[in-house]
């Protein structure tokens, strides 16, 4: 928690406590002769005696110079925290902001916090650009949900990656999401017909994984429909 704590925005002004920053960062706010008496330093990080104090040095930089605080505050953190990396990366408008949220949220899932996972998912696609991770975000998103039951927004959400997709391997790894769902909500042959669209598309990128969840979910599929010497 101590290395969290540093963040000098609004943005997470809840967990910051004890108020610290990292001396490369507060290096920019050019404080006056009052921030330092409300200021101590330990090592390489300065704690600000009161919030009121962090926030009024935060308030008094102009626009460009946070943005340049954030970016130098989210390269630092990146190592300990990719979630509020991601968040400064956003406060400074970087184009990595869509990127870094995706890779939070692909940790977050990887230790099966599916809630936070796509709350990072969402928040990044509500950024005015995201910008390359779009269809990424988006075909996470499908993925997440379904995790949570939700096979109708999933589907929907995979279509929308679909709509993104900028290749025929992200066109095969959406289609596998819908169909996935699909098999939830017994649109058996619909999650079938999308699979066989899939699968030369997925052959033709090498998706040698993705290719082992498809034809395990054609047999959940034909086993569903009766059809299990097909299986």
């Amino acid at each position: 928690m101590r290395r969290r704590s540093f963040l000098c925005a609004p943005l997470l002004l809840p967990t910051l406590t004890p108020l610290h920053l990292p001396v490369a960062v507060a290096n920019g706010l050019e404080p006056g002769p009052r921030l330092w008496l409300s200021a101590a330093v330990h090592g390489d990080e300065i704690q600000f005696s009161h919030a009121l104090i962090r926030d009024g040095a935060y308030g008094s930089m102009l626009h460009a110079r946070r943005r340049q605080l954030h970016l130098a505050a989210g390269e630092w953190v990146l190592a300990q925290d990719v979630a509020l990396a991601a968040e400064h990366f956003e406060r400074a408008e970087d184009v990595r902001a869509a990127g870094t949220y995706l890779q939070a949220s692909e940790l977050q899932a990887s230790q099966y916090h599916y809630t936070e996972a796509l709350a990072l998912v969402d928040r990044a696609l509500a950024l005015p650009d995201p910008g390359d991770s779009l269809f990424a975000l988006r075909l996470a998103r499908a993925r997440l949900l379904l995790e949570f039951g939700h096979a109708g927004a999933s589907i929907a959400a995979a279509g929308a990656a679909i709509d993104v997709a900028r290749t025929d391997g992200d066109r095969a790894l959406g289609l596998i999401a819908m169909a996935s769902g699909m098999r939830i909500v017994d649109r058996l042959a619909e999650g079938l017909e999308l699979l066989e669209q899939a699968q030369p598309m997925a052959q033709e990128a090498g998706l040698v994984l993705d290719l082992s969840h498809l034809h395990e979910l054609r047999g959940n599929l034909l086993f569903s429909l009766g059809r299990s010497d097909e299986c």
